[in-house]
């Protein structure tokens, strides 16, 4: 017959560490958070935050938000590495729109959702990877089509460095500003934490090297138009 419950059996509970003071003070019981376990993602609630700042694994003292979410029957979850994200609310700063253009164009924002995570997996290291190969090679790329289009080094530089600032206006007015190398910077630390989509890294990575794989065409098409083979 039944004796005792030790616990429950489907509720779970994680230990967040939130070092940005800032960040933390924005956190309250109640507010909703996204826990992905292996692929596989759980909606719970902040349940509570601590008094004091504690020490973390590796000794950096850090404030702590207690979650709490319902494993919906999952088995084998207990000690797996978890991400958390949390949704923050909205702060009390009135609307600066010259800080918001100044944010646009530095590549600074603050996003809703704030990302905190345990673990750098190789996959998305290699995603990172992947997007900074394919920012090199689309800059390489709009290099050798400026040289050959102003057979000048010096036009092809300045126009170059040009387009690659502006670019970031562009693929925002486009509607791909996942694009904009200021975006993949400031998104970095998302995409090595694997909590980004993969379906939108995939995407990008498509994107990237697609535009890149175009230009290179082009450039090779007017080589030969303007010198062709004797």
């Amino acid at each position: 017959m039944h004796l005792f419950t030790i616990a429950p059996l489907d509720e779970y509970q994680l230990n967040v560490p939130i070092p940005d003071f800032d960040e933390f003070q924005r956190i309250k019981k109640g507010l909703t958070a996204y826990v992905t376990i292996e692929e596989k993602e759980f909606t719970g609630a902040v349940d509570r935050v601590s008094a004091t700042a504690e020490p973390d694994r590796w000794g950096n003292k850090s404030n702590r938000a207690v979650v709490r979410f319902s494993g919906k029957g999952s088995q084998g979850l207990l000690g797996r590495v978890a991400d958390v994200r949390i949704v923050l609310p909205p702060t009390d700063e009135e609307a600066n729109m010259a800080g918001a253009l100044l944010d646009t164009i530095t590549g600074h924002g603050v996003d809703d959702t704030q990302t905190r995570t345990t673990s750098v997996t190789p996959l998305w290291m290699l995603i990172g990877l992947f997007k900074l190969i394919g920012l090199t090679c689309l800059l390489i790329a709009l290099s050798l089509f400026a040289a050959v289009l102003f057979r000048n080094a010096l036009f092809a530089i300045l126009s170059v460095t040009g387009v690659w600032h502006i670019s970031n206006f562009v693929f925002d007015f486009v509607g791909l500003p996942e694009l904009s190398y200021l975006e993949v910077v400031r998104t970095m630390d998302k995409v090595l934490g694997g909590v980004a989509h993969l379906g939108d890294e995939v995407r990008t990575l498509a994107w990237l090297f697609g535009i890149t794989a175009l230009t290179g065409f082009l450039t090779a098409t007017l080589f030969i138009h303007r010198d062709p083979p004797k």
